[in-house]
This record gives C-alpha cells, sequence and structure tokens, in this order.
C-alpha cells in the first residue's frame, strides 16, 4: 500500500480513482504516499479522485511524506472539487503529513464547496513557496455554510515561504 515515485513522467497521476454511485464511503486505510514528485495539474502526491455521485472520502492512519508539487498545490494531497466532483466530503483520521512541498498548502490543499474533518493528524516540516506551509484552504463563494472541523492535530515546524509573512501563514490558510 504505498506509492512511489513515477520518475519517468511526473506529468502523469500516480493514482486515478474513479469513484461508484453506490453512496457507501470509500476508505484509504494505512495508505503510504512516499517521495513522489507530481508536476500534474493535480499536485500532491499524484492521487486523484473522480466520482459523480454523493461519496465520503476517508483517509485513515494514511502518511504523506517527503512529496512534492512542483509549481503546483497541495504537496502531501490536493483535494479539488468541481462540477464533477462537488458531492466528495473528506475526513483524515490519524494521518502524518511531513517533509511535503508545494507552492501552497506545502501538505494538504483543499478547494471544496463542502464540510469535511481533519482529526488527530500531524503536520511537520511541511514547506509551502507561497501560502500556507500545512493547510491551505478554499472554501467557496459561500463560506458561513461550510463546516470544518479541525481537532486534535499537532503542527510543527511549517514554512510558508512567503516575503509577506503577515497576508501567507506558515500553518493554516483559510
Amino acid at each position: 500500500r504505498s506509492a512511489n515515485s513515477n520518475q519517468e513522467d511526473p506529468q502523469k497521476c500516480l493514482v486515478e480513482l474513479v469513484l461508484g454511485e453506490d453512496g457507501s464511503p470509500f476508505s484509504l486505510q494505512n495508505f503510504n504516499f512516499i517521495s513522489n514528485i507530481v508536476s500534474h495539474i493535480s499536485g500532491g502526491s499524484g492521487l486523484v479522485l473522480t466520482c459523480t455521485s454523493e461519496k465520503e472520502i476517508i483517509f485513515d492512519h494514511c502518511n504523506f511524506q517527503s512529496n512534492k508539487a512542483s509549481n503546483n498545490n497541495g504537496g502531501g494531497l490536493s483535494l479539488v472539487t468541481s462540477e464533477i466532483n462537488d458531492k466528495l466530503n473528506f475526513t483524515f483520521n490519524t494521518c502524518n503529513f511531513i517533509g511535503n512541498q508545494a507552492t501552497n498548502g506545502g501538505a494538504l490543499f483543499i478547494t471544496t464547496t463542502n464540510d469535511f474533518n481533519i482529526e488527530s493528524c500531524t503536520f511537520d516540516n511541511n514547506i509551502a513557496t507561497t501560502s500556507a506551509g500545512a493547510i491551505y484552504i478554499n472554501i467557496g463563494a459561500i463560506p458561513e455554510e461550510r463546516t470544518i472541523h479541525i481537532t486534535r492535530c499537532i503542527f510543527t515546524h511549517n514554512q510558508a515561504q512567503s516575503q509577506e509573512v503577515n497576508r501567507y501563514p506558515s500553518g493554516i490558510y483559510l
């Protein structure tokens, strides 16, 4: 259950999951994304999720370590909902995001119009060249209608390397 770098063609995603329409949750448990370099538009560690119906995605005890999104967002993982994926709901439970790099969201980049949960996760030594060394969150046009739970997480040594420190935080950008 590990995904390692696709050095031959970093333009390709490593894993694409097309999820069915049964409505049941989909869980990735004890999965490791380690030392991946991705310049694909999806960013992140090379995981692309596509779903055409309402679906809950659960990341449980997963490790995202030493991944790099070259000139893109979400070094560890990038989750972007769209017209196709507007019904994805995310939960991260006891995941580790360590030593990842990206333009925005060194560890995790999330753009969604849905609620999501991040529980008991560790964010350590992640780097964003612009904003949010740990987590970059874009919650859509009507933020007051969104519920985001980030509980019992540990944030250490994350960096945003932008010169505008007050505008671009090293921890979480919302």
